[in-house]
């Protein structure tokens, strides 16, 4: 494959650390950058699968099981939560999908709520 150069507008804090990642300059906490793509242009980002595995790992070290999560998913202990603009969207548009989603929540879960202080 052969490498090709693009230019892309991004915000100056983004331009600062892709240039000082392309010169090579130590990270803030003193350690090497990592290359973005490896020596043949691909690129160095975690796959999903990779991702998924990790998470799996993880959840079965703190004991989660596959049992457990279907008590759960089962339980009326799935819990939601909306921003505003769902919430309008669900009441003014029956038809939409954060009305779903809400009917969803109703039908499956508790729905909580962030009040003010």
């Amino acid at each position: 494959m052969a490498a090709e150069t693009i230019t892309i507008q991004v915000d100056g804090e983004a331009a600062r650390a892709l240039q000082s990642r392309a010169a090579g300059r130590p990270k803030e906490d003193g350690s090497a950058p990592e290359p973005l793509v490896d020596g043949r242009g691909h690129s160095r980002a975690r796959s999903l699968e990779r991702n998924d595995d990790d998470l799996s790992t993880k959840a079965r070290r703190r004991g989660l099981t596959p049992e457990i999560l279907q008590s759960l998913l089962k339980k009326r202990s799935l819990r939601f939560v909306f921003d505003t603009n769902a919430l309008i969207s669900a009441a003014l548009c029956d038809d939409s999908t954060s009305r779903r989603a809400f009917d969803h929540a109703m039908d499956r879960g508790t729905i909580l709520l962030s009040l003010p202080a």
